[in-house]
């Protein structure tokens, strides 16, 4: 190894610290208005889910006194509304939504699970001594991929802690500095290219992050996915005035809208939005 290579590697490891570091010291953001643009969807997410949890339940039980019937346009209504926002702001939503689930996606690459064979020998009703092998895993952190994670965050996120109102952040936003953070704590706490066969604490800590960080994005992903079930509202407004026309259509088959707004839909290996969506 010439000695041009050999200081390129002493450059490269000396940048990787000072990334970690100020990972670990917090110091770092993701520009205002992505700050922004998170909390306002994260706020209208929300409130989506709560007017699909109540119109859930007032079409449980598959017909609608008339005060569910004012209730349950009402909530129509004000879905409408809010998923009209929504649409309008779709462009700076994507797109911030796609840096975020890209940070994701390297976070979930740090720490790899590896399994390796365990040659046990055991002794067999006290006469023979017999042997076996069983499989584990373990978990390690490359070096290499690690330092190729912390350039590619360093390079999505603003250098130095913006002001973005720190009482107003969003979930999503403090569970990614979380696990951005934890980043840092690895660099300084575990040893890279070895495997452990128990996780130090770094290692559980962004493993559960990234857990918590998935299902943080989850229903706003899903909403987005969904073009904000702009379709499926109207269609639903259409059901009502089917409804209002003709009491004995079914209300489960004429409003086609329960479950939509769920928690649990998963994210199909969080496919950009923007590949998704370029018919939007």
């Amino acid at each position: 190894m010439d000695s041009t290579t050999e200081d390129a590697i002493e450059e490269r490891a000396k940048k990787i610290k000072g990334i970690a570091e100020r990972f670990r010291g917090d110091k770092f953001s993701l520009s205002k208005d992505e700050s922004i643009t998170i909390r306002k969807v994260e706020e209208a997410v929300l409130e989506c889910l709560n007017y699909g949890w109540e119109i859930d339940s007032m079409l449980e039980e598959g017909n609608l006194t008339p005060y569910e019937f004012d209730q349950l346009s009402t909530r129509l209504g004000k879905l409408g509304l809010v998923t009209k926002q929504l649409a309008e702001n779709h462009q700076n939503i994507s797109k911030t939504m796609n840096s975020i689930i890209l940070m994701y996606k390297l976070l979930n690459q740090i720490v790899s699970a590896v399994e390796y064979i365990e040659d046990v020998k055991y002794n067999n009703s006290g006469l023979v001594s017999t042997q076996r092998y069983i499989t584990k895993t373990g978990y390690t952190v490359d070096e290499d991929i690690y330092y190729d994670i912390l350039e590619k965050l360093d390079s999505l996120l603003e250098e130095e802690k913006l002001d973005n109102g720190v009482y107003n952040f969003s979930k999503l936003e403090r569970e990614l500095n979380n696990a951005i953070k934890i980043t840092g704590k690895i660099d300084a706490e575990v040893v890279l290219n070895v495997l452990y066969l128990k996780p130090p604490v770094p290692m559980s800590e962004i493993l559960n992050s990234i857990e918590i960080l998935k299902a943080t994005i989850e229903p706003i992903y899903n909403l987005i996915k969904g073009k904000y079930f702009r379709e499926q509202i109207k269609s639903a407004k259409i059901g009502m005035d089917l409804l209002a026309k003709d009491n004995n259509l079914n209300v489960g088959d004429t409003i086609k809208i329960k479950g939509l707004f769920s928690r649990k839909k998963g994210t199909e290996g969080f496919d950009e939005l923007g590949t998704i969506l370029t018919d939007y």
